[in-house]
């Protein structure tokens, strides 16, 4: 008898751990993109734009804070670091996320990784996952009575999807960035 409960105390343990856990958020570390086969060629959410563009190269200004780089990604600068990225369809062999996920990918894979019911929009054109971290939760809407500054503490997944439903653009970004563009 003492033998069973040796081996039905760590099952039972890890099936309390598993039923238990819930889905883990996003972080910042979600807001960055590597290259394929180089996860130390890496930019990320934060970084100083020469840090980002010793891995991009030099890029086209397109605004004030928008700057993009060859193949096909676009980063978003607040002053000199780092607030958001986009992959577009260009880069889908050379740069992926964090989660892996690159441009080109199947609607069904994207959702497999970031799953469905934490979506905060999802059409068959877009899917939108929106993170305060703050607070560790997801997000169906941005509060109303938010102050500015605190929009950097909510981050954003958004993927644009063509007809067949493959990624088109991934973006990577805070919610200050995505709604006012500093």
């Amino acid at each position: 008898m003492r033998l069973r409960g040796v081996f039905l105390l760590p099952l039972v343990v890890w099936m309390l751990a598993g039923c238990g856990s819930s889905s883990p958020g996003l972080t910042e570390e979600d807001l960055s993109i590597s290259k394929i086969g180089d996860s130390r060629a890496k930019v990320e959410y934060g970084m100083d734009r020469t840090d980002a563009e010793k891995i991009l190269g030099t890029g086209k200004k397109h605004s004030s804070t928008i700057t993009h780089y060859d193949p096909g990604i676009s980063v978003f600068y607040r002053g000199d670091k780092v607030a958001g990225i986009t992959l577009g369809k260009q880069s889908a062999d050379v740069y992926q996320t964090s989660k892996l996920i690159k441009a080109g990918m199947a609607r069904s894979d994207i959702r497999e990784i970031y799953g469905t019911e934490n979506a905060r929009f999802d059409s068959p054109k877009s899917l939108l996952y929106t993170y305060d971290t703050k607070e560790k939760t997801f997000l169906s809407d941005i509060p109303k009575d938010i102050d500015n500054d605190e929009l950097i503490n909510i981050i954003q997944i958004s993927i644009q999807f063509d007809d067949e439903e493959n990624a088109q653009s991934i973006t990577l970004i805070d919610e200050r960035m995505a709604s006012y563009l500093y």
